[in-house]
């Protein structure tokens, strides 16, 4: 289990995390927006954690590929690597 996973209900996160967050809206007389949180992302200064921050930053998805994708990529580089699958 991650380091850096809330607990359900509460408003506990662990400092030094990286985590994504959305801004629902922002009324005029408030000095803070209201949003909610989507998912910890992981510790600060772990590479897959900067690596996956950097993906949501520019709006790139980063989930992991399904099985059916997988198989056409390994086909893809077999072939490119001159084997017949």
């Amino acid at each position: 289990m991650n380091k850096c996973t809330t607990a359900v209900g509460t408003n506990l996160l662990p400092a030094l995390c990286r985590i994504v967050i959305r801004i629902d809206g922002w009324e005029v007389d408030s000095q803070y927006p209201h949003g909610h949180f989507v998912c910890s992302l992981g510790p600060i200064g772990d590479v897959e954690t900067e690596t996956r921050a950097i993906l949501v930053e520019h709006g790139l998805l980063s989930k992991p590929f399904t099985r059916a994708q997988v198989r056409v990529g390994d086909g893809c580089m077999l072939g490119l690597l001159g084997y017949k699958s």
